[in-house]
């Protein structure tokens, strides 16, 4: 799942998993990944399969630059 602020730019991703196994007092930004990778709205779609392949990636944020910055535009999701 994308984690965005309050303007919708994206801050990182994390699981259902890291949510679900923590406490209720544990921040979602203590646990996010803040490193995570996302794709260019403008990216050629054999690119973006080749990393969901590459990674293992289930999900990936798709984002769009303005203005030096990323505005998350949706979560691209791979289904078999």
């Amino acid at each position: 799942m994308k984690v965005i602020d309050e303007t919708s730019l994206l801050k990182g991703v994390i699981s259902l998993r890291d949510i679900v196994v923590n406490s209720f007092d544990v921040k979602i930004a203590d646990i996010m990944n803040r490193s995570a990778m996302s794709i260019p709205v403008d990216m050629d779609k054999e690119e973006v399969g080749h990393i969901f392949e590459k990674y293992g990636y289930l999900t990936m944020p798709v984002i769009k630059i303005i203005f030096n910055c990323f505005l998350t535009l949706f979560l691209l999701e791979l289904f078999n």
